[in-house]
């Protein structure tokens, strides 16, 4: 069945760009609708985006790391800023999980799985709503 959604997530670890311990991840956003749909600009580089959740968990199913964007923006913000996207267009951004871990020493040679939440309610004629991505599997090796 067809999401009725008019945005896919999805979420890809980057060859590569992994150091000991961390997991670089693309997150995109893909336009899926016959029609142009804007998002709030609120990314910022080197931090969780406010309307962000990304779930990470061993393959056991035990927690890794959950975090939560604020998913709060000020309506009456002079500057407020937004992103476009034609259909088929996509906007991607990156994130180190290991930036977001409190504990370096969480992500272990093993089997992992990752979700990634996009949330928003807020600007004007943007996308309101949720969607989540499908869960990626990937492995740290030994």
């Amino acid at each position: 069945m067809a999401s009725l959604e008019p945005l896919k997530l999805s979420v890809a670890v980057i060859p590569g760009e992994d150091r000991p311990g961390s997991v670089a991840v693309r997150v995109t956003l893909e336009n899926v609708s016959t029609q142009k749909v804007r998002l709030l600009d609120a990314f910022e580089p080197d931090t969780l985006p406010v309307f962000f959740r990304v779930h990470l968990q061993r393959e056991d199913g035990s927690p890794v790391l959950e975090v939560r964007g604020g998913g709060k923006a000020d309506p009456l913000h002079s500057n407020i800023k937004y992103i476009d996207l034609a259909p088929g267009q996509t906007f991607s951004l990156t994130l180190n999980l290991a930036d977001f871990l409190t504990d370096p020493d969480a992500m272990k040679p093993g089997r992992y799985q990752l979700t990634v939440t996009y949330f928003n309610q807020y600007g004007e004629n943007c996308f309101h709503g949720r969607v989540t991505s499908a869960p990626l599997e990937f492995v740290i090796p030994q």
